[in-house]
This record gives C-alpha cells, sequence and structure tokens, in this order.
C-alpha cells in the first residue's frame, strides 16, 4: 500500500510557469500525494492560481503566508505536513513521470531514510543531464557524508530528493539566507542511516535568466562561499578527515567567483570587508595546501590567480581566454 508522500511547493511570483510544474506532480502514477503549495506573499497572480488548482484536485491544500523567502515557505509546509514521507519541489521546476514512485521504491528497497535522483538542467529548450551514478547504489551515513561534501554528484539541493518526515521535521531550512540547502543538508544526512540513490534523472531543474544562481552579484556569490564556510564550521570537529575537502571548497568557490565574474566599483566597495576577509583566508597555508591537493588542475589556476591579483583576476583571466584562443 502506497505510504502518503507530502510535496511542498514554496510559490512566490511564477504565475506563467506554476501550472506546468503542478501538474507534473498530479500526473504522477504515484497517487497518494498531499500537495502543499506555499503561496509565500506573491504580488502576482501566483497565490489565485494555487486557489484554482486546490479546486481541481482534492490533494492539494494551499498555505498562504506573508512573504519571508524559499526557506520560510519550506519550513512553513513541513509545519502543517502530514505525510509519512517529503518531497520538495521548486515551483518554476518540474518532474519526469515515475519520480515519486521510483524514488519511494529506492528509499524502500534500499532500506534508507533518504532517496536521491538526477538532474536536467535546463533553460526552456536545451536540456543538460547533469552527471550521474551509473547504478542505483546505497551509502551507509558516513560514505552519503563523504559524497555530499565532495559536492560533485551528490549535492545539496533539497528537490531532487525523498525523506522520511522524521528525518527532516527537525532540521529547519535557515531563513534569511541563500544557499540554504548547502547550509543544512549534512545536518540531513548525518541523521540518515542510509541513503538510497536511483541511476535514474527526474527533475527538471529550470534556470531562468534573472535567478539568484545566474545573476553576478557579488553579495549573492560571496553567500555561495559563506554557505560552504557555514559547512564546515559544523562539521570540522567531527569529522577531521573532510577539512581539507571543506577548507578547498572554501577557497576555491571564493576564486572562481573573482576570477569568472566581473563586478561594479560599487559593488566591490559595498563587499570590501568580506573580500579582504576572503583575501586573508586564500593566504593561509592550510588552505593553500587544500586546494592543491582536493582541486583540479583549472580550479588550482583560478586559485592563483585569486591569491595573486585579488579582485583583478578577471581582467588577467580574460586577457588568459584570449591567448588561449
Amino acid at each position: 500500500m502506497e505510504k502518503l508522500v507530502s510535496i511542498i511547493v514554496p510559490v512566490y511570483n511564477v504565475e506563467n510557469c506554476l501550472k506546468k510544474c503542478v501538474d507534473s506532480i498530479i500526473s504522477q502514477k504515484y497517487n497518494n500525494l498531499e500537495i502543499i503549495l506555499v503561496d509565500d506573499g506573491a504580488t502576482d497572480k501566483s497565490g489565485a492560481i494555487c486557489d484554482e488548482l486546490a479546486l481541481t484536485d482534492k490533494r492539494i491544500r494551499v498555505l498562504h503566508k506573508q512573504n519571508g523567502g524559499l526557506s520560510s515557505a519550506r519550513n512553513a509546509g513541513l509545519k502543517i505536513a502530514t505525510g509519512l514521507f517529503v518531497m520538495f519541489i521548486d515551483s518554476d521546476d518540474w518532474i519526469k513521470q515515475g519520480m515519486v514512485s521510483d524514488l519511494y521504491k529506492t528509499l524502500i528497497q534500499g532500506d534508507a531514510d533518504l532517496a536521491v535522483c538526477g538532474v536536467i538542467m535546463t533553460d526552456g529548450i536545451k536540456e543538460v543531464p547533469l552527471e550521474w551514478y551509473k547504478k542505483r547504489m546505497v551509502f551507509q551515513t558516513d560514505e552519503a557524508l563523504d559524497e555530499l561534501i565532495d559536492n560533485q554528484i551528490l549535492t545539496s539541493h533539497a528537490w531532487n530528493k525523498i525523506y522520511k518526515y522524521e528525518i527532516i521535521k527537525d532540521v529547519p531550512f535557515p531563513e534569511g539566507k541563500l544557499y540554504e540547502d548547502i547550509r543544512m543538508m549534512h545536518f540531513v544526512v548525518e541523521r540518515c542511516r542510509k541513503v538510497a540513490v536511483t541511476d535514474k534523472r527526474y527533475y527538471y531543474y529550470y534556470q531562468r535568466p534573472n535567478s539568484i544562481t545566474t545573476l553576478p552579484k557579488l553579495k549573492n556569490k560571496l553567500e555561495f562561499v559563506d554557505a560552504f564556510e557555514d559547512r564546515y564550521n559544523a562539521l570540522k570537529d567531527k569529522y577531521p578527515q573532510y577539512k581539507e575537502k571543506m577548507l578547498s571548497q572554501i577557497g576555491g568557490s571564493f576564486s572562481l567567483t573573482i576570477v569568472q565574474n566581473r563586478f561594479s566599483k560599487e559593488q566591490i566597495n559595498d563587499c570590501k570587508d568580506q573580500l579582504n576577509k576572503r583575501m586573508l583566508l586564500l593566504k593561509r597555508e592550510d588552505v593553500s595546501t587544500a586546494i592543491k591537493k582536493c582541486s583540479s588542475k583549472k580550479n588550482y589556476l583560478f586559485y592563483l590567480l585569486a591569491r595573486t591579483f585579488g579582485i583583478r583576476a578577471n581582467s588577467i583571466y580574460q586577457i588568459y581566454k584570449k591567448v588561449e584562443r
């Protein structure tokens, strides 16, 4: 018998794509669903669309709330969820047929607390399948944490996963922060006896041109670095074996930020203190050793550019790219 799965969809100003997202959930062969649409104070027609969709399917519940951001919406949905299992789907994304049933089967057959599927990036036209496991696998806690920290295949995204409710109910998404998944997913994995992965890609991640992850805003980019630092501070004493890998991520993500992006003088001045703090980190011997040991040759080159030239590294990189051509 199918157990109830709660699917939480945070909704904010997505009137043009919300129906596609919800339709992809409604059409799943797995029927025992509780679909929670959390209207996070939308200022367009999204809230009204939520109410209209609820009239078409009795499995849909709508929660209207004041705007508090993505984490706040997810947390609000978690509080009212009644399923034994939970999933999160962002309202501008959609899922393939079979995602819920296969993730549920993968979790149950693997005797796991969390199951994960692969992701397809799309801009609505092109589809780019992200690297994923070639076969179904089950990881023990330490193995899964290692894979998560490695951040290559098993990533921290909240939305390509199914969770036992008891595992995630007491691990809230941090509110008022970007890259909230990176800041909390290690706490979830720590609580899992096993993490299972299917070999299929089911989740379509739609990258809008004006999304947080595509806009080159220095403040946002530095929050990405901060998220990895939060993880480092949370785990470094308990899991010293991962310290080098996590230090490499902090230094490497900052290096990539200032090498691959050009920022305005105003943005640089606004973030001056943070930039100075990160530059001091790049010059630490333990960070240098970690990046050299754990990074690719290309990323190590970015680190050397960032450490040597600081915020001017992008200009040097542009010259290097012209010469390389």
